[in-house]
């Protein structure tokens, strides 16, 4: 292309600097001497540059044959060069127009592989969180690991030690395809490898050369046949303490693409790590003792992994913060007994207004706070969103309930609502998301009660 350029430019510069020449000359000889004088003047004025003597003739069939190669070769190149122009022009565009085209077929690979992850994700976390027993559940970590790191044709092997209070070890709580004949033995004080290394740093280990490294494995030949094996020793933390770690021997080329997604296992492992804290210390860990919905420590934990997992995978988040209307009234009027039992009729409407996939969870006292993922507001109608849809069905339902008995029995709930949206809110985080909840039910609560506030772009949109 640089080189078309140049020939192109180097053309019309002769051209130019040929007419010029020609110009300089005519006029020259015009203002001397009348135009039929102007040839023979030139051909004068010339034969002393030429090689040889010519007549007039001679001359003017030579300038005549000069004329009839330099215009022609001009116009010719000069089109040839705007033709070659405009080819690699159109190639050019063609290029990018496929270029185009292949980065948008990128995009929507990518955005099907971060739907996938999120699905695949969120499809974890809810069938971890449905067991409580701890053996079954940690069967279901163990084949999830093993799932995650194996590759076709390559079945990965997978090891389950359990961290045990009263003596301290880690045990040997079973395994997916080995057992503990697997293992020269079962139980191992927290300050031996590998398991000193993971419990210090609180992160996984990738070992390509296990074998060498960790002699309490005994080695499979068959295994991984000419692909070779490593080892991930995976602790499974909450709040800074080991609950358990994960040993997955697996083919080396899933340790080498460890790298590229480990922001997906990351969330995997921190999905099993509050599973295993929830199997271990039961129901009481994750439940509010008087109205059965989760308590505010377990949703805080839920909410920051759902946050994180928005932020990531670029889907709206929604946070309903919501308050009982005179609740007071009903505790002085009727006493404490009744408030009780109003406060677990109301989780029961909650719990029936919401998807699977949703949390409702008392935040204290009257409150209670709701988490729905995957739900966001439509910048153009606020008020037919789905935040506003779902907050409006749980206001409904307890108005329904409570409508017409008599005082202080006829209550009412006001909603308080905050969307984190992307990529308006990306830098959202736990703080914001549950300071403007609490804004807008406050809004809600002292323009009239029993009714939804949300913060819209634009302004607030009360129901």
């Amino acid at each position: 292309m640089r080189l078309l350029r140049a020939l192109f430019w180097g053309l019309f510069a002769s051209a130019v600097l040929i007419t010029l020449a020609l110009l300089i000359f005519a006029v020259q000889l015009a203002g001397t001497q009348d135009l039929e004088g102007v040839l023979p003047a030139l051909h004068l004025s010339l034969q002393p540059y030429l090689p040889v003597t010519l007549t007039f003739r001679e001359f003017i069939v030579l300038l005549a044959g000069v004329c009839a190669f330099i215009v022609p070769t001009l116009i010719l190149g000069g089109g040839a060069i705007i033709v070659t122009l405009l080819i690699q022009l159109l190639m050019t565009k063609q290029q990018r127009g496929a270029l185009t085209a292949a980065g948008r077929h990128q995009i929507r690979e990518v955005s099907q592989e971060y739907g996938a992850q999120y699905e695949l994700l969120r499809g974890i976390g809810q069938e971890f969180l449905k067991q409580l027993d701890k053996d079954v559940l940690i069967q279901k970590i163990l084949q999830t690991a093993v799932e995650i790191t194996s590759l076709p044709g390559a079945r990965s092997v997978a090891g389950f030690w359990l961290f045990n209070l009263e003596s301290e070890t880690l045990d040997f709580a079973g395994g997916i395809s080995c057992d503990s004949s697997r293992f020269s033995q079962t139980q191992f004080q927290p300050t031996e490898q590998p398991f000193a290394r993971v419990l210090a740093s609180q992160q996984p280990w990738l070992i390509e050369s296990w074998q060498k490294e960790v002699a309490w494995i005994k080695p499979n030949p068959e295994e991984f046949s000419g692909a070779g094996s490593g080892l991930m020793v995976i602790p499974l933390i909450v709040e800074g303490s080991t609950l358990g770690v994960i040993t997955v021997i697996c083919p080396q080329a899933v340790l080498q693409r460890y790298e590229t997604q480990r922001t997906l296992y990351e969330v995997i492992w921190a999905e099993m790590s509050l599973a295993l804290a929830v199997a271990v210390q039961g129901a009481a860990a994750i439940l509010d003792r008087l109205t059965g919905v989760h308590n505010r420590t377990y949703f805080m934990k839920r909410l920051a992994q759902e946050l994180d997992r928005a932020t990531r995978y670029h889907y709206p988040l929604t946070l309903l913060m919501i308050d009982v209307d005179n609740f007071k009234q009903v505790n002085d009027t009727l006493g404490h007994q009744q408030g009780d039992a109003l406060l677990k009729i109301i989780a029961k409407f909650l719990k029936k207004g919401l998807r699977s996939s949703d949390l409702a969870a008392r935040y204290g006292g009257d409150e209670f706070v709701v988490m729905l993922p995957e739900t966001g507001m439509k910048d153009d109608d606020v008020n037919n969103s789905g935040a506003m849809v779902v907050a409006e069905r749980l206001r409904r339902l307890v108005d329904d309930e409570f409508q017409g008995l008599q005082k202080p029995l006829n209550v009412t709930i006001s909603i308080g609502v905050s969307v984190k949206r992307y990529p308006q809110d990306r830098d959202m985080d736990v703080r914001d998301l549950i300071r403007i909840a609490d804004e807008q039910l406050y809004r809600a609560k002292t323009t009239g009660k029993n009714r939804v506030s949300i913060l819209s772009p634009e302004k607030p949109a009360v129901a």
